[in-house]
């Protein structure tokens, strides 16, 4: 193996160590923003907390940075690739403490000794990851690396790591680069960098104005260019508590939206989905103000209304509107009680049962009015449990499995009037008579969805229902195969059930098939029980060739708090036989954070030698090796 393509690879690796601190995002794709509300469950599409992707040659199997989604977008397995960073929250794991690796007592946690925190420390990646990775962005041409190295900065550029502001001017010079790739990568970056110094740049590409031109890409702004910048303002303006900055973010996006001469479509999409980021203050002006017709941005309450009237409007293409009541309900949220009302009842309009509403427009009502309701005895709330149970009826296909996902939510959700556990009760009983049918397709959405009910009520301190945690493990020893079973793993994991331990393992250290074995490896990690710890490192020592179950694994020895694997890992990169297995390697050791694996890494980066171009093909780092769909439209159907 050429010493070109080691630093390919460690350039990975380098950029994932980093993605565990930092905002996670993969090369030339960002997933989309995290959960900023404390309501129990993610808001929807989140960044994932692991390594980045890049690509690989030709011959031997790769590895993945992100899930890995079966071919159909519209499964459970496909759901959960897309949602789980946040029920996975490895990186709050990895904050708290890690197993000490002296001795089998310690090990196991028996002595009450925890080791030292494994993470990159801050001077580790101002002193020796950051000059590697401008001098990667100097030295490289391969576009998969540029990505990972503009992405890997800007996630590590805060005033601790970057107080001179280089990252950010790097970061400027790849904004007009000929890879459109990289230059998104580059526009999205400064939107994770959360400099406010970038806001007008973003403003100015997603204009397509004369500075833009003229000081950035040297021509007519791509419009994916354009898309992007428009959610990286959004990003930019959700990581500062400025409200002028987020004023001046969010009526950018307005202006774009606004103008069809400036929005084409991925553009508006972008604008949207930037501007659900952005709640702007004060939530309502005082009475007689004469700016609420002019300016969309003078509040909260103004925002909220004239976003609602492109919900309203049916000229519009529904590829725009779809993402406007998942925007629409996290602006609502902690607002006043009657924005959020107005909403809820547009929301149930497109879902009633004469309405004509088409099936983008069923899936995204579904999904934001499980990101509005709770479990009390409000009337609306009732209204939309029971517009939710009826949805996974007789709404279109997608929307109906989405509806089990939003009940669940709804469900666990506290409210703030009588009859909560009612409500919660309700939920649950309806999600056990799902997951008791003889309906293939519903079983295994009804059983994600009631571990994660039971989930979101362990976060706020109860314990999982017998009943569920029973119906689960039942229900698993049942229907075994690989197209239910692991639905059946995630959501016992998801409760945390130490009973079901032996059944999962069982799955995780015996099934030959590849995602079946991945998610019973999670289902463990999630469970938490140090008992796991020793089956998983058996997992990932036979795993090398099989970078899902190598990476899955490699995340449940992470949230178990394990790290002895660290030095086999490093081993397995310095001797990987070809690239496809050192990026499966690279990625696992992501995903684990150890700034043990810093140095070494750092010094493949920095090899001189090239690699060999001609190999170089423009591949995703997944196994299947699929095409990803582009991030607006995966960020609007998750």
């Amino acid at each position: 193996m050429t010493a070109g393509w080691m630093r390919h690879a460690a350039g990975v690796l380098v950029a994932t160590l980093v993605s565990l601190d930092q905002a996670g995002a993969h090369g030339g794709t960002y997933y989309g923003p995290g959960s900023t509300v404390p309501t129990g469950y993610p808001m929807g599409p989140t960044a994932p907390t692991g390594p980045v992707s890049t690509g690989a040659p030709s011959g031997g199997s790769v590895a993945t940075g992100g899930p890995s989604p079966t071919n159909d977008s519209t499964s459970w397995q496909t759901w959960w690739a897309l949602n789980r960073a946040g029920y996975l929250e490895l990186r709050t794991t990895l904050q708290q403490a890690a197993l000490a690796t002296g001795g089998d007592d310690a090990f196991f946690g028996l002595n009450g000794t925890f080791a030292r925190d494994t993470r990159p420390t801050i001077a580790a990646l101002r002193d020796r990851v950051r000059p590697v990775l401008l001098a990667a962005l100097q030295r490289e041409r391969n576009p998969d690396v540029l990505t990972g190295a503009l992405l890997a900065l800007a996630k590590v550029g805060d005033e601790q790591v970057d107080p001179e502001g280089t990252i950010r001017v790097a970061l400027r010079g790849f904004l007009g680069h000929s890879n459109q790739e990289v230059a998104e990568s580059a526009t999205i970056g400064l939107g994770i960098l959360g400099d406010a110094a970038a806001a007008p740049w973003l403003a100015s590409l997603l204009r397509d104005d004369e500075a833009a031109r003229r000081d950035f890409t040297h021509g007519i702004v791509p419009p994916r260019t354009r898309a992007f910048a428009a959610y990286a303002l959004g990003l930019l303006g959700q990581r500062r508590a400025n409200p002028d900055l987020r004023r001046y973010c969010a009526q950018a996006l307005c202006t774009a939206l606004a103008d069809e001469k400036l929005g084409v479509q991925d553009v508006r999409v972008g604008c949207v989905l930037g501007l659900g980021l952005l709640p702007v203050l004060p939530e309502r002006l005082s009475g007689g103000s004469g700016l609420t017709a002019s300016v969309p941005t003078a509040s909260r309450a103004d925002q909220i209304a004239w976003l609602q009237k492109r919900l309203d409007d049916p000229q519009t293409n529904d590829v725009v509107r779809a993402p406007l009541p998942v925007s629409l309900a996290r602006l609502v949220h902690d607002a006043r009680p009657e924005l959020a009302q107005d909403l809820e009842l547009r929301l149930l309009a497109l879902l009633d049962r004469d309405a004509r509403t088409s099936a983008a427009m069923q899936q995204a009502a579904v999904t934001a009015l499980g990101l509005l309701g709770d479990n009390d005895e409000d009337p609306n709330d009732r209204r939309i449990a029971e517009t939710l149970r009826s949805s996974t009826g007789r709404a279109e296909g997608y929307a109906r499995r989405l509806a089990y996902i939003a009940l669940a939510r709804t469900g666990a959700r506290e409210g703030t009037t009588a009859g909560r556990d009612v409500g919660l009760r309700n939920a649950r009983n309806f999600l056990l008579g799902e997951l008791a049918s003889e309906n293939g397709q519903v079983r295994p959405w009804a059983g994600l969805a009631l571990g994660i009910l039971e989930h979101a009520r362990l976060r706020l301190g109860e314990d999982p229902s017998p009943e569920t945690t029973s119906a689960l493990r039942a229900t698993l020893a049942k229907r075994d195969g690989p197209a239910e079973a692991g639905a059946y793993c995630l959501a016992l994991g998801l409760c945390r059930d130490t009973a079901a331990r032996e059944a999962v393992e069982a799955i995780a250290t015996r099934t030959s098939d590849d995602d079946l074995q991945a998610g019973a490896c999670l289902a463990l990690g999630l469970i938490g029980e140090p008992a796991s710890v020793e089956p998983l490192r058996r997992v990932v020592a036979a795993s090398r060739h099989r970078p899902i179950v190598l990476r899955d694994a490699s995340i449940a020895l992470g949230l178990l708090g394990d790290h002895e694997l660290v030095p086999l890992l490093v081993s397995w990169l310095r001797d990987a036989p070809n690239l496809g297995q050192l990026s499966a390697t690279a990625s696992a050791l992501g995903w684990l954070g150890d700034q043990r694996a810093i140095e070494p890494l750092c010094e493949l980066v920095a090899t001189t030698q090239a690699p060999d171009r001609a190999r170089v093909r423009r591949r995703g780092l997944g196994a299947d090796r699929r095409k990803r769909p582009p991030p607006l439209e995966r960020d609007l159907r998750a």
